[in-house]
């Protein structure tokens, strides 16, 4: 049973999970996110000593 002061409940104002955006919307959330500059993370490579 999941208490009812749970953190991951749905907000009851949230009326959609979609969020709908025009174009300029859209080009303010992405002036900041240069995708040739960003690069992957590094890559891990675990091993089992079993």
């Amino acid at each position: 049973m999941v208490p009812k002061d749970s953190t991951n409940l749905p907000d009851p104002q949230v009326k959609s999970a979609t969020v709908s955006l025009n174009g300029e919307q859209l080009n303010w959330l992405l002036d900041g996110f240069d995708l040739w500059r960003n690069k992957p993370h590094q890559s891990l490579f675990y091993q089992s000593n079993d």
